[in-house]
């Protein structure tokens, strides 16, 4: 229901984009992404209208916005569609370059930061105390720094994120600590705007080493909280034994 702005997973399908193609987001090369535009107006208000009513529906805390971001993918990039080259000029006084510059790098930025922003209007609109956090797009994830949603300092420093929820992508036994300084530097950056830490952990950590790696790099984080979740553990109840042998293993 996010209309693939979030939910970046493939697996799951999305109803709003095969029902309004023309709020996606347009690539480099004029055509359209799997990815609703966050400068799309008739986007916004369908997005703000739904939350209002999930957050009336669900008896909740708060919501988390799953890793922002916009299309990119082997030097194509979004988005080009008339909102968003309407928006740039009237930042910039100048026409939408037809390449990834550093204005339009930060122009996306800005344009998820204005989302969230809007995406916590919504929810707060109906419950004051609805809390908002946001995953970005894991630093060592390929093309992370073209998502829009790679400063985390810009997000930290939101009156829209209460919030920071860390992934780490695995790439091998141990893979997690050999990013660690990247993480560690960016942890440091939020805890400096105030706000918190926390570390999601995907609930397949099979191995005692894998438990051990979370723990260590939650630690060096100065992580306040695990969020031990995954797609299919949300989806499937009778994973719910798995994840409390995790929470076990991972509290010991």
């Amino acid at each position: 229901m996010t209309g693939r702005l979030l939910d970046p997973d493939p697996s799951i399908p999305s109803l709003y984009t095969h029902t309004w193609p023309q709020t996606l987001q347009v690539d480099s090369r004029g055509r359209h992404c799997p990815k609703a535009c966050p400068n799309d107006p008739r986007f916004l208000e369908w997005f703000a209208s739904s939350m209002r009513t999930l957050a009336w529906l669900l008896e909740v805390n708060g919501f988390v916005w799953d890793e922002p971001s916009f299309h990119y993918s082997r030097g194509t990039w979004s988005c080009r569609c008339e909102y968003c080259q309407r928006l740039f000029r009237g930042t910039y006084d100048s026409a939408l370059p037809k390449r990834l510059s550093p204005e339009v790098l930060e122009f996306r930025r800005q344009s998820i930061a204005m989302f969230l922003l809007a995406a916590r209007a919504a929810t707060q609109a109906v419950d004051r105390r609805l809390r908002s956090i946001v995953m970005p797009p894991p630093l060592n994830a390929p093309n992370s720094r073209y998502s829009g949603g790679d400063d985390w300092g810009l997000l930290a420093d939101s009156a829209a994120v209460d919030a920071i929820s860390v992934l780490v992508i695995e790439e091998g036994a141990g893979a997690e600590l050999d990013h660690t300084a990247l993480y560690t530097d960016a942890a440091s950056v939020i805890a400096a705007k105030g706000k918190q830490v926390w570390l999601w952990v995907a609930s397949d950590l099979e191995s005692a080493e894998k438990v051990a790696n979370h723990k260590e790099l939650a630690t060096r984080l100065g992580a306040q909280r695990l969020v031990v979740a995954d797609y299919e553990s949300l989806r499937d109840r009778h994973s719910l034994p798995q994840m409390t042998q995790l929470l076990t293993r991972l509290a010991q």
